[in-house]
C-alpha cells in the first residue's frame, strides 16, 4: 500500500441528502474499490452542512467536517442552504462532488466537481477515493498557510513600527538642516536635497558668519540608511564655522573646520571605522573671494554659460580615518554670472542612460550631471535662478527610476549677482518641499 493510500485509511465521507439513508449509500459501499481503504460514511442534511463547526444553529447542530462531501440531487432545490453549505466547504478546504441532473459546474463555483446523478457508482467511488488521498496533503498545506499568515501578521506589525521609527528619524534629521537660507545682498543661494530613503547620509549648511563672510558646508557619510544618518548628526554637531567668546568671535578657516571635524569623528568611531567626505567654502561677501577645503569629496565646480565646468581640486583625504591628516585649502574668486556648485556623489547616478547599466539593470556612474549643471547656469542667466532651479528639479523627477534613486542627492548653488525682481520674492525663504 502506498503512503497516499495509508494516509487515506481514516477518511470520512459525508453524504448530504434529505434522506436518512440515501439510496447512493449502499451502492457506494458495494462499489468501493478494494485497493482503497474503506472510509467511514456519514449522512447529514443540507442545513446541517451549512453550519460552521463550533457554532450552533437552532434545530441544526453543526457536525464535524468530513474529509470529502457528496451532495445528492434532492438537496439542490434550496439555493440558500446549498450556498451556505458550499461556503463552509470552501472556507475549510473540503472537496465536494455534486450529483446533478446535468453538468452544471458554473452554478456551484470553484472547488466543486459535478457528475450526472446516474453515473456508475464505481466511478463516483473512485472520485471520492481520490479526494480522500488528496485531503491529508491539503490539510497540511492549510495549516502551513495559517501559520504563515500568523507570522505575516506579526511581521507586518514590526514593519509598520519600523516605518514609524524611520519617519521619526527623518523628522529629527530635518531639524539639523537649515530651516531657511540666509539673505546676503548680491548673492543667490539654492539648495536641492533629497534622501534616497527615509533618512539621508548627506547633510549641508549655509550660514551667515558676519557682515563680510558666510560659510557653505556639505558632507556625505559613507553608506546609506540609518547608520549614515546617525553619522550626519555627529557631523552637524561637530562642525563649527566660528567660535564666540564673550563679545568676540573667531571665524575658522576651512582647513581648521575640517581638521576639528576629522578629530571629532575619529573620537566617536571607537573600534568601528565610519568615515565621511566633506567640503567647506568660506566666502568674502565684498571681494567674492572663496577659500575652500575638501575631504575626499567631489570637487566643487565653477559653472558659467558657454564653457565647460571648472573643477576646484583639493588634496584632503577622508574624514574619520587618519588622526594627523591635514586639509589644505585653495583660494579663487567668483566672477559675475558664475555659479559655484557643491554637491554629493549621488549625482553620478542621477542621470542614467540605458547604455550605462550593469547586467542587473542598475544605473552606473556617469558624468551627465555636468551637462545638467551647466544648463542650470545658462538658464539662470536667461530666466533667473528660481526658474532655473525649478527646471533642474523637474529634470531630476523625470529620470527613469527617480522613485528608487540609488543614492542621496544634495547640491548647493551659489551665485554672485544682482537678484532679478522675481528672485527677490524668494530671498531668505525656507527651502521648498520640491527641493527638500
Amino acid at each position: 500500500m502506498t503512503p497516499a493510500f495509508q494516509k487515506a485509511k481514516h477518511g470520512v465521507i459525508s453524504i448530504i441528502s434529505n434522506h436518512t439513508t440515501p439510496p447512493i449509500l449502499g451502492a457506494l459501499q458495494s462499489a468501493w474499490p478494494a485497493y482503497l481503504p474503506r472510509p467511514e460514511f456519514r449522512t447529514q442534511t443540507i442545513e446541517q452542512a451549512g453550519v460552521y463547526p463550533g457554532r450552533s444553529a437552532t434545530g441544526h447542530p453543526a457536525l464535524p467536517l468530513a474529509d470529502a462531501v457528496l451532495i445528492t440531487p434532492d438537496c439542490l432545490g434550496d439555493d440558500h442552504a446549498l450556498s451556505a453549505a458550499l461556503d463552509v466547504l470552501w472556507e475549510f478546504a473540503r472537496p465536494a462532488l455534486v450529483l446533478t441532473e446535468a453538468h452544471d459546474a458554473a452554478r456551484f463555483g470553484e472547488g466543486v466537481l459535478t457528475v450526472p446523478h446516474n453515473s456508475d457508482p464505481a466511478h463516483i467511488a473512485g472520485m471520492l477515493g481520490a479526494f480522500l488521498m488528496r485531503q491529508p496533503t491539503v490539510e497540511t498545506m492549510r495549516r502551513d498557510l495559517h501559520t504563515a499568515q500568523r507570522f505575516q501578521g506579526g511581521l507586518t506589525g514590526e514593519i509598520n513600527k519600523l516605518h514609524e521609527e524611520l519617519r521619526l528619524a527623518a523628522t529629527v534629521q530635518q531639524a539639523f538642516l537649515p530651516q531657511s537660507l540666509p539673505s546676503v545682498p548680491g548673492f543667490d543661494f539654492r539648495v536641492f536635497f533629497r534622501a534616497a530613503g527615509y533618512v539621508s547620509g548627506d547633510i549641508y549648511n549655509i550660514q551667515r558668519l558676519d557682515e563680510q563672510h558666510f560659510g557653505i558646508f556639505i558632507a556625505d557619510a559613507v553608506g546609506h540608511g540609518v547608520p549614515a544618518a546617525l553619522l550626519t548628526m555627529v557631523i552637524a554637531r561637530a562642525t563649527q564655522m566660528k567660535t564666540i567668546t564673550g563679545n568676540r568671535y573667531t571665524i575658522h578657516s576651512p582647513a581648521d573646520v575640517l581638521d576639528k571635524l576629522n578629530a571629532e569623528l575619529i573620537r566617536h568611531n571607537g573600534h568601528a571605522t565610519r568615515f565621511a567626505t566633506a567640503i567647506y567654502a568660506l566666502v568674502n561677501i565684498e571681494t567674492r573671494r572663496v577659500t575652500l577645503a575638501g575631504a575626499g569629496h567631489p570637487p566643487a565646480l565653477i559653472l558659467a554659460p558657454g564653457r565647460e565646468p571648472s573643477p576646484i581640486q583639493t588634496e584632503g583625504g577622508l574624514l574619520g580615518v587618519f588622526p594627523e591628516h591635514t586639509f589644505p585649502s585653495v583660494e579663487f574668486s567668483l566672477g559675475e554670472g558664475e555659479v559655484l556648485a557643491l554637491y554629493s556623489d549621488g549625482f553620478e547616478t542621477a542621470f542614467p542612460d540605458n547604455a550605462d547599466r550593469d547586467r542587473k539593470g542598475r544605473a552606473m556612474p556617469t558624468r551627465y550631471y555636468l551637462d545638467r549643471f551647466t544648463r542650470l547656469a545658462e538658464e539662470r542667466n536667461e530666466l533667473g535662478m528660481s526658474a532655473a532651479m525649478r527646471r533642474f528639479v523637474d529634470d531630476i523627477d523625470s529620470q527613469a527610476g527617480s522613485l528608487h534613486q540609488v543614492d542621496d542627492l544634495t547640491a548647493l548653488f551659489i551665485s554672485p549677482s544682482a537678484a532679478c525682481p522675481l528672485d527677490d520674492l524668494f530671498e531668505g525663504r525656507p527651502a521648498t518641499h520640491a527641493q527638500r
